[in-house]
């Protein structure tokens, strides 16, 4: 039996608000991997619907990209690029989610104060135990 992960405090409201909204959603993913994830509270992750919409994100996405809450929730988050993320990367995060597959790969993305930065992003679709998708789990960490 694996051991329960500990998580900041900083974590922990926001793996708690998490936990709710994939109970409401009857979302079926590997909760210890987001757990284990939010260990390091540098760490973004973020909820988008099936629009792309942001649903969730978390303080690491704060931290990261300087944007508040209120500033980012119903955004689509191709706001955070620019004029040198590359199209193809766009291109390809376009297609993976079109055709309901995780992306893996790094993205030139832009703070609020303008500062570029390299990022790591994993996406997940998530289903429902009746497998049909309803949203998309990104998980971020700069280079």
């Amino acid at each position: 039996m694996p051991r329960p992960v500990r998580l900041p405090v900083v974590s922990q409201p926001d793996f708690q608000q998490l936990m709710r909204l994939a109970h409401q959603q009857q979302w079926l993913f590997d909760y210890r991997r987001v757990a284990v994830f939010l260990r390091n509270p540098k760490h973004a992750l973020l909820v988008t619907d099936l629009r792309e919409q942001i649903q969730f994100v978390n303080q690491g996405f704060v931290t990261m990209t300087g944007y508040e809450r209120g500033e980012v929730l119903g955004r689509r988050p191709d706001f955070l690029q620019g004029t040198d993320t590359s199209s193809d990367t766009r291109r390809e995060v376009q297609n993976s989610l079109r055709e309901q597959q995780p992306f893996d790969g790094s993205l030139l993305n832009y703070r609020k104060n303008g500062d570029p930065y390299w990022c790591n992003i994993q996406i997940t679709p998530l289903f429902t135990v009746d497998k049909e998708l309803t949203h998309f789990m990104a998980f971020e960490w700069e280079n």
